[in-house]
């Protein structure tokens, strides 16, 4: 027996869980406000489909990082603040210090 595929039926399918998501974060981002550009990153920032359906959940434009894998933004976001918090506290080598010796 040949198996059948309904690609409409799956593209629709497909279409409406974009909307889902896009419904989601649209609520969720109207909660702490939206500008007039708004940038995106993580993984779901590589999903074509949910940025357009979030464009026109917001009535926006969203931006997605060229120069950088959208996934690492957060993680290079975490680096940089825990940078500027050991420097604060007197540098690594400090940091490591109190740690050893109370």
């Amino acid at each position: 027996s040949r198996c059948h595929f309904d690609h409409q039926r799956c593209a629709a399918g497909i279409a409406g869980l974009h909307a889902s998501i896009a419904g989601r974060v649209g609520s969720q981002a109207r909660r702490v406000g939206v500008r007039p550009i708004v940038m995106m990153s993580g993984g779901v920032a590589k999903n074509c489909g949910v940025i357009e359906a979030l464009k026109k959940e917001l009535d926006t434009d969203i931006i997605v990082p060229t120069t950088i894998d959208p996934q690492l933004v957060g993680a290079l976001g975490a680096a940089l603040i825990a940078g500027e918090t050991v420097k604060a506290r007197g540098g690594f080598k400090t940091e490591m210090a109190r740690e050893h010796h109370g």
